[in-house]
């Protein structure tokens, strides 16, 4: 999660020699999705073993 905070800070202080930001919000959006959803893939899997741990081992 940290990669992608720094990521999406710095693309969000791109700015194009016209002073415009040089990334759209939905390109920013775009480049962190992935670090979100290995997030969510890794909370899934970590709740999942929390909560059968006890059907495994019984």
């Amino acid at each position: 999660m940290y990669w992608s905070a720094f990521r999406s800070y710095f693309m969000m202080k791109a700015f194009t020699p016209e002073g415009q930001l040089q990334y759209e919000f939905i390109d920013i959006v775009q480049t962190v999705m992935p670090f979100y959803v290995i997030r969510a893939l890794g909370g899934t899997i970590f709740f999942d073993r929390c909560f059968n741990y006890d059907l495994q081992f019984n």
